[in-house]
C-alpha cells in the first residue's frame, strides 16, 4: 500500500488511528521470550510522513519527493521555531532573538530625557540617562523575574538612582541604600534578587564608591584608599603647652606613613613642627609662637601613606 496516498492534499483515505498508541508501530520484539521485532503498521507510516509535512509546511516549503534536504531548510528557518516571551524559563528552545531580550546580551537601547520610573521594557537594555540632575525610580521588584538586569549610563550631570517601595539597593559591601548618585559618565548594573528582595549592585563606575579598594570615610577626620594601595587622610586637633600632641590617624597604614604636613589653624605667626618620625597609627607636632615657646591652638593635618 502507497503511504503517499495518505498525505494531506493528495487522494485517499488516512487508516485509522489505533485504539492503542502502542498499537502499529515498530518494537524489537524479545529473542529470550520468542517475540519478533515487528514492522510499522499502516497508521505509523501516516503518522511520521503528515508529523514530517508539517515542518516543512510550518517553514513554507512544498513537499518535493527530489528534494532530499527539504527537512533540514525547514529547521533552519525562522518559521518553525517560535520566540518564547522575554521572562520564559520553560525548556522551550530558545531563538536568538530570546536570547537577546533576555539581557544576555542588549536588547537595545533605551534613553529617558526627564525624571520617569523604569519599568520591565528596561530589563535586558542599555537605558541612558539623558538630563541633568534628574531622579530615576527603578521598577518595582515583585513585578520582575529573579535575575532581571538593568544597565544605565548617565549621559548627564548629577543623577540620581532610587528604589521603587520597599525594596532596598545593596552596595557590593553589603550595606542597603535607598537611592545613590551618578555623575556624568558613570555606569552602574543592578540585579534583582527575589530571594532577597531586593537590588544588588553587581557593578559600575558608580559601584566603586561602595569597593573595598576605594574605601572612604568622608568626616572631619577620614580617609579615601586608592586601588593602588595608597591612602589620604585629614583631620583636626588641638596642640598641648609643653609636650608635643600626639595625634591617631582614623584608620591604620597597613605599611607606612610617607608624610604628613600640619597646619595652625586661624591664628597668624604660628609654627607647627613635627616632632617625631610618624608611625603607621599615630604622629606628634608641636605648636610655637613667634617667641619660639609652645601654644596650645587648633591645627589641621593631612597625611599620605599606604
Amino acid at each position: 500500500m502507497d503511504n503517499r496516498t495518505w498525505s494531506s492534499g493528495a487522494s485517499g483515505t488516512p487508516p485509522t488511528v489505533p485504539a492503542s498508541p502502542s498499537v502499529g508501530y515498530p518494537t524489537p520484539g524479545n529473542p529470550e521470550l520468542g517475540q519478533a521485532a515487528t514492522k510499522g503498521g499502516a497508521y505509523w507510516f501516516h503518522q511520521m510522513g503528515e508529523e514530517l509535512r508539517a515542518i516543512l509546511t510550518a517553514a513554507g516549503i512544498t513537499p518535493d519527493p527530489t528534494v532530499l534536504t527539504q527537512l533540514l531548510t525547514a529547521l533552519r528557518s525562522a518559521g518553525v521555531f517560535t520566540t518564547p516571551a522575554q521572562f520564559d524559563n520553560t525548556t522551550k528552545a530558545a531563538t536568538t532573538a530570546f536570547v537577546r531580550a533576555s539581557g544576555l546580551q542588549a536588547a537595545g537601547t533605551l534613553v529617558v530625557f526627564a525624571t520617569s520610573t523604569l519599568t520591565s521594557a528596561n530589563v535586558g537594555k542599555a537605558t541612558l540617562i539623558n538630563v541633568n540632575s534628574s531622579v530615576q525610580t527603578l521598577p518595582l521588584g515583585s513585578t520582575l523575574p529573579d535575575g532581571a538586569l538593568i544597565a544605565l549610563e548617565s549621559v548627564g550631570l548629577s543623577n540620581t538612582i532610587q528604589r521603587q517601595g520597599t525594596d532596598g539597593i545593596y552596595t557590593l559591601t553589603g550595606t542597603p541604600v535607598t537611592s545613590l548618585a551618578m555623575g556624568q559618565g558613570d555606569t552602574l548594573q543592578l540585579v534583582w534578587s527575589a530571594g532577597a528582595a531586593n537590588w544588588i549592585i553587581i557593578g559600575g563606575s558608580a559601584a566603586l564608591q561602595y569597593a573595598g579598594l576605594f574605601g572612604s570615610s568622608i568626616a572631619v577626620s577620614g580617609y579615601q584608599k586608592l586601588p593602588s594601595g595608597l591612602i589620604i587622610q585629614w583631620g583636626t586637633g588641638t596642640g598641648v603647652v609643653g609636650a608635643g600632641a600626639t595625634y591617631n590617624f582614623p584608620i591604620a597604614f597597613p605599611t607606612n606613613c610617607r608624610a604628613v604636613i600640619a597646619t595652625a589653624v586661624a591664628t597668624a605667626n604660628m609654627a607647627v613642627v613635627q616632632e617625631s618620625v610618624p608611625t603607621t597609627t599615630s604622629f606628634t607636632f608641636g605648636v610655637y609662637n613667634t617667641s619660639n615657646a609652645r601654644t596650645a591652638q587648633n591645627i589641621e593635618w593631612f597625611a599620605i601613606g599606604y
